[in-house]
């Protein structure tokens, strides 16, 4: 019953996008299974409270669009990434979460998530020679206990870990980067007329590659060559 409750509830924050012009409500008159088939809703997850979790974003309130693979759009404003088990959900109460499957990515916030070989990806930059992409991940740290009275000092926790990845998109090739490196990512252009003329971009634009939103602007300027 509440199962029912919650998805009558959350169909009001849903929305179906079929074209850019046009954007249809979906509401309780629709039907229920109609709706599970096509957004890509495959379970609920109760019990939450007794299961230790690392999330990407702080609260649920992040506004997303959720592109489902058989390519329908859904608005909601209730998501967020589940960094422990590489998940996709939305949050019913304090204790129960509403995992999505099917999703070929989600725009949160007006960033754009993947799920790619069973993790998450953040794809910064797009283009014709390079993509550019974060995995996020958790790693998990044991309790710490006081070994003088056997109590515990710090409980079990979740911490985010993320690292770089380079697409080459005419060899293929694969890069992974655990921080941002000038040496490596220019090793990733292969041409050096268009080395050169990136280097120049960054002289004059007085950009760094410490940054990722400056290296954005070298990755995009360099696919534009």
């Amino acid at each position: 019953m509440k199962k029912n409750v919650f998805l009558i509830t959350l169909l009001f924050t849903f929305s179906a996008i079929y074209s850019q012009s046009s954007l249809v409500t979906i509401n309780r008159n629709q039907d229920l299974g109609l709706f599970n088939s096509s957004s890509g809703v495959y379970e609920m997850m109760n019990n939450v409270k007794q299961i230790k979790k690392l999330y990407y974003f702080k609260s649920f309130n992040n506004k997303t669009i959720i592109n489902i693979k058989n390519g329908k759009k859904y608005k909601i404003n209730n998501f967020n990434l589940d960094l422990v088990d590489n998940l996709f959900v939305s949050k019913v109460n304090n204790d129960s979460l509403f995992v999505f499957s099917s999703i070929e990515s989600a725009i949160i916030n007006n960033r754009e998530f993947i799920k790619q070989d069973g993790g998450i990806y953040e794809v910064l930059v797009k283009g014709k020679r390079v993509n550019f992409k974060i995995r996020y991940y958790s790693e998990k740290k044991d309790e710490v206990i006081d070994r003088l009275n056997g109590k515990v000092v710090k409980p079990m926790r979740f911490v985010l870990k993320k690292e770089y990845y380079l697409v080459n998109n005419k060899t293929s090739s694969l890069k992974i980067l655990n921080k941002l490196n000038k040496k490596k990512l220019l090793k990733f252009i292969e041409d050096n007329k268009l080395e050169n003329e990136v280097l120049n971009f960054i002289k004059k634009k007085k950009l760094s590659f410490k940054k990722e939103e400056e290296i954005k602007q070298i990755l995009n300027y360099y696919n534009s060559l």
